[in-house]
């Protein structure tokens, strides 16, 4: 059986978020992900408290998540290894995230994130989530756009979502267990 999967990046939240209600509008068991990833960890602009900060969030995302049916898996490391391997176990059939606006580092992430999907044939979906337009070739109906976005009505609760029979979500490290 094949599964969508919801890769959570820096938008941890359950409430109003289109990359997780678009995987349970397909009707698959979703595995949910967050990756830590390790080049973010080592860079001068992480400070330690942003690490913690998020892996506090990501204690009660879990929560949220277990509550629903759901599972979250993490990882520390290389986010296209995690995936092919979550892909040879349950064969992915789609992967939805919120877009993320970073540095030079995520955006070239995010692009072997959608170039290991199109070898693999998997649907890699992005859900805007701001007024960032990716890929403009001018601004000229920057502003129209933008306001689309920002009309765009608040997604109703995601209710319960199903997660593939027998997993079960990861432990969250502790910053001191990161090392």
């Amino acid at each position: 059986m094949s599964v969508s999967l919801v890769w959570f990046r820096r938008d941890l939240r359950l409430a109003d978020n289109p990359a997780l209600t678009l995987a349970k509008s397909r009707g698959k068991p979703i595995i949910c992900l967050f990756n830590l990833d390790s080049i973010r960890v080592r860079r001068q602009d992480v400070d330690p408290i942003h690490i913690e900060w998020e892996l506090d969030c990501l204690q009660v995302l879990k929560s949220d998540i277990e509550s629903i049916g759901g599972v979250l898996l993490f990882n520390y490391g290389d986010v296209v290894e995690k995936i092919e391997e979550i892909h040879r176990m349950n064969r992915i059939e789609a992967i939805y995230g919120n877009e993320e606006t970073g540095l030079q580092w995520s955006w070239d992430r995010d692009k072997a994130v959608a170039k290991w999907c199109e070898s693999q044939g998997v649907k890699f979906s992005e859900s805007p989530t701001n007024g960032v337009i990716r890929k403009l070739k001018n601004r000229d109906n920057w502003k129209h756009q933008r306001d689309s976005r920002m009309e765009v009505s608040v997604i109703e609760p995601i209710g319960e979502i199903i997660a593939p029979f027998g997993m079960n979500s990861d432990q969250i490290p502790t910053l001191t267990d990161l090392g």
